[in-house]
């Protein structure tokens, strides 16, 4: 739902008031539900992206999809697509990202972009991926959930806050927190990898989603 063009580049050195001469600017397709369906297809599988587009930069972005050999579903965003900007330090090696907030959602773009999953083929897995852009209801993620249940579609979702609090009504197949977001669907900060997996445990003996893939960076990841 927060699509953007992810832009980067590199400098000798990132410096304040001065102008820094960039290198060559390079141009992807970005957002959470789109990158899963760049991984996919560069492991030889099959993916179809539900994205929202809008302007120019939408147009942009649907040629940057096209470039990567995805089949693209799009909904009309109705406003510009957003922009991510990201610049790689030589001098340091450190990496700057400034990202963009997304446009404004209107009620007539969710409904079109639930009523597009609605039309989706039974069977195989729907992901849902990302933060929620301005406009969207918490609730939303949800929504998708039952929408998949109905169409026999696994959900796998990750997001986070209350859009990943919201999206376990719906019951999803699998989930993806990392440590901090599985606290606080457990209710508290989980000391240890005991307490994470007893409460990832939790959620799926409750019905609440039926597997859980925790993620917890450098150390790896757990699944319930």
């Amino acid at each position: 739902m927060n699509p953007a063009i992810d832009l980067s580049t590199s400098v000798d050195a990132v410096a304040p008031t001065r102008k820094m001469r960039c290198d060559d600017v390079h141009r992807d397709p970005g957002g959470g539900g789109i990158n899963v369906a760049r991984v996919l297809r560069r492991l030889g599988a099959d993916a179809l992206a539900i994205y929202l587009a809008g302007g120019a930069a939408g147009k942009l972005l649907e040629r940057l999809v096209e470039r990567e050999a995805i089949t693209g579903l799009v909904i009309d965003g109705r406003h510009e697509t957003r922009e991510n900007f990201t610049v790689f330090e030589r001098e340091s090696g450190e990496q700057y990202r400034f990202v963009l907030p997304g446009p404004q959602v209107d009620e007539a773009v969710l409904q079109d972009t639930l009523s597009a999953i609605g039309g989706l083929e039974t069977g195989g897995f729907l992901v849902a991926s990302g933060s929620l852009p301005a406009g969207v209801p918490a609730r939303f993620y949800a929504d998708v959930a039952r929408i998949a249940s109905s169409r026999e579609l696994k959900l796998v979702l990750d997001s986070s806050g209350a859009a990943l609090r919201e999206g376990l009504l719906g019951t999803p197949f699998l989930i993806k927190p990392n440590l901090r977001e599985l606290g606080e669907l457990a209710g508290g900060t989980l000391a240890g990898e005991e307490a994470a997996r007893g409460a990832a445990a939790k959620l799926v003996e409750e019905g609440r989603v039926e597997m859980v893939a925790l993620t917890l960076g450098a150390d790896g990841a757990l699944l319930a």
